[in-house]
């Protein structure tokens, strides 16, 4: 702390005061309106005072300390996700994350002190490098007791696939002590991006009892509901990723039918998105249906027909 001297003029209740940093023949103004001034590092300082016209200028020279603190080590570090402790983690470790889970923020904490204990304090900074493009975190924490740091990281801003850095510093005395944490999030689907990849897939048809038939999806996630149309209607239910959905053709009989599923996924961020996927179906009953029954069963009336009046025929030559 740099206290300028006595100022000599009288006592006087209205004055100013300007603080400049001379860097080279400039005069960088560092505050104003305090008697004292911070000063962080070595250099020429100057102190301007105004009292009600009465100036003064004042020139310092601010001499390098020997610095006491010194970094430390760190002791220990988990990672986990909520309460749940993953691994441990230091700077030589990439941790593989579990997939993001709404309410349960990813949790790294830690002791790690200045080689001096005296020289530490309870503020952590800390800055969170995310997979290009998006942009860095940064932070600070005064909430654990030195040595000790809790970092807490939202799980919405850990929803990309990719690997994340979390660099924490704390200050020891004047000197910054760093260490850098990494971590590794997979790609955990739910993403508005591969939906139409995902549900172009399609899905697979499986034949149930009578007229019944199961669709079922071959690439969607959990977070993706889907609705099913008939021919441009809309079929009771719904279903959830994967799993298969029954319809029951009975009503509609047999035929080649045009099934879409309608897939609608909400992301973990963002708006939900939505695809549609249509196949063409053919369901076979396995029993007679209108128009091809009646195909079907003239021909045997007409042979049957045919066949009794050639036999009547013969039976009355034979008698005549």
């Amino acid at each position: 702390m740099i206290l300028p001297p006595r100022d000599p003029c009288p006592t006087i209740s209205v004055c100013t005061f300007e603080w400049y940093e001379l860097v080279g023949a400039n005069e960088i103004f560092l505050n104003n309106q305090t008697q004292f001034l911070l000063a962080t590092h070595p250099g020429i300082y100057i102190f301007e005072s105004d009292c009600n016209g009465c100036l003064r200028r004042d020139t310092f020279y601010l001499a390098g300390c020997n610095n006491p603190c010194s970094c430390g080590t760190l002791a220990w570090a988990d990672f986990a996700q909520g309460w749940n402790v993953i691994s441990a983690i230091d700077s030589l470790t990439l941790v593989q994350a579990p997939c993001p889970n709404a309410g349960q923020n990813y949790f790294i904490h830690g002791d790690f002190s200045c080689a001096q204990l005296s020289c530490g304090s309870n503020q952590v900074d800390w800055v969170l490098t995310r997979p290009s493009p998006l942009p860095s975190l940064s932070g600070s924490t005064f909430s654990s007791p030195y040595p000790h740091f809790d970092i807490y990281l939202p799980w919405s801003d850990c929803v990309a696939p990719g690997i994340y850095t979390l660099t924490i510093t704390r200050y020891c005395g004047l000197v910054p002590c760093s260490y850098k944490f990494r971590f590794q999030v997979p790609n955990c689907g739910c993403l508005c991006s591969d939906l139409p990849a995902d549900a172009g897939m399609g899905f697979g048809t499986n034949s149930g009892i009578n007229c019944i038939r199961y669709f079922k999806p071959y690439g969607l996630d959990a977070c993706d509901v889907v609705s099913w149309t008939i021919d441009g209607t809309l079929a009771p239910g719904s279903s959830i990723g994967n799993n298969g959905f029954g319809y029951n053709f009975g009503p509609l009989g047999s035929g080649t039918y045009t099934v879409c599923m309608q897939v609608t996924r909400t992301p973990l961020v963002g708006p939900p998105c939505t695809f549609k996927k249509c196949q063409t179906v053919i369901v076979n009953c396995g029993g007679p249906i209108t128009g091809l029954c009646l195909r079907a069963t003239r021909p045997k009336r007409q042979l049957y027909r045919g066949s009794g009046q050639r036999a009547s025929r013969r039976r009355r030559r034979r008698r005549g």
